[in-house]
C-alpha cells in the first residue's frame, strides 16, 4: 500500500483510528515495525504488523504487511491440554465405579484392563487434529481481521486498499436447481 504521507503523519492517523475503537491494540512501533494491531482469531490472536520502507523518488511510505501470531496463547494451549489430561484420569475412574456398578466389576483392580487402557487413546490421540483445527481457524479469521483492519489504515492514510488475496473475489453463485429459473439478481429465486 503506498500513501503520500509520512511515516509519522501514518502513524498519528492510525493512532487517531485507534483512538475512535476503530482499530484496537494499536501498538506504534510495535513487533518491529512501524505500528501493530491486533488481528483477533476465535482462540488464537495474531498482530497485525506495518513495515514501513520510503515510497521512492516520490515522498510517501509504502507499507507492508505481516502477520505474527502471539506465541503466548499457543504456549498456554498446549500447557493447558497437556495438563489437563491426566487428572481426569483418576476422576473419570471414581465417577465410573462410583455411578456403574458393572463398570467397577469389568474394571477391576485384579483384572487385566484398566481405564487408563481407553482414557489415555481417547484423550490424547485426537489432540492433533484438534490443535491444526483451531490453527485453521486462527488463520482463517485472523486473515479476515487483518483485510478490515487494512482497509479501514487504507481509508485513514487516503491510499487504496491492496489487492489482499483470493478472499477477495466475489464467491461464483451457484448453478440453479433443475427447477428453478435462473437468478438474474432482482429477487428471491422462483421455482419452476
Amino acid at each position: 500500500m503506498r500513501t503520500s504521507l509520512g511515516a509519522d503523519a501514518v502513524v498519528a492517523r492510525v493512532r487517531a483510528l485507534s483512538k475512535r475503537g476503530k482499530l484496537p491494540g494499536f501498538e506504534a512501533g510495535g513487533h518491529g515495525g512501524l505500528f501493530s494491531c491486533a488481528a483477533h482469531g476465535s482462540v488464537m490472536d495474531k498482530r497485525l504488523i506495518a513495515l514501513a520502507d520510503p515510497a521512492g523518488a516520490g515522498a510517501g511510505t509504502r507499507l507492508r504487511w505481516s502477520l505474527r501470531l502471539d506465541r503466548r496463547i499457543p504456549v498456554t494451549l498446549g500447557v493447558l491440554l497437556v495438563v489437563s489430561v491426566w487428572p481426569g484420569l483418576p476422576i473419570t475412574d471414581s465417577l465410573l465405579r462410583t455411578w456403574f456398578d458393572w463398570y467397577a466389576r469389568i474394571f477391576a483392580p485384579d483384572r487385566s484392563v484398566k481405564t487408563w487402557m481407553w482414557y489415555l487413546p481417547l484423550t490424547v490421540l485426537p489432540a492433533p487434529w484438534v490443535w491444526i483445527a483451531l490453527k485453521r481457524k486462527t488463520d482463517v479469521l485472523t486473515a479476515a481481521a487483518a483485510r478490515e483492519a487494512i482497509e479501514k489504515i487504507a481509508r485513514a492514510v487516503e491510499s487504496a486498499p491492496p489487492d489482499v488475496g483470493p478472499s477477495q473475489e466475489p464467491a461464483p453463485k451457484p448453478a440453479p436447481k433443475p427447477d428453478q429459473k435462473p437468478d438474474r439478481g432482482d429477487g428471491p429465486p422462483t421455482g419452476g
